[in-house]
């Protein structure tokens, strides 16, 4: 999972581990890579390398951050049904980095 969130990020970081979930990055924001991607390609390999299989994102890191990961998971992602956080599936848009 890789969780884009900007307030009070570790404690949604925190719950999914406690329900099992492996994550792309640390606790620290620097491990987070908070960044816009040039392009298409650019982002799916950024998700191969962490081996992202869902990214999660919250109202609140699209009103702080200014970056263009939002728009590319939303581009190359399946969306999921999960309530206020939107849920992108993106394996799709990796996995023929793997072959």
């Amino acid at each position: 999972y890789r969780v884009l969130r900007a307030a009070d990020g570790k404690i949604g970081m925190y719950q999914l581990l406690r329900a099992g979930a492996r994550l792309d990055s640390e606790f620290f924001p620097e491990s987070q890579a908070r960044r816009s991607f040039p392009s298409a390609r650019s982002y799916s390999a950024f998700l191969a390398e962490r081996g992202v299989d869902f990214v999660l994102i919250f109202p609140s890191y699209q009103r702080r951050f200014a970056t263009n990961e939002p728009d590319w998971a939303r581009r190359c992602g399946r969306r999921k049904p999960a309530g206020p956080v939107v849920v992108y599936e993106v394996t799709g848009c990796w996995s023929s980095h793997n072959t």
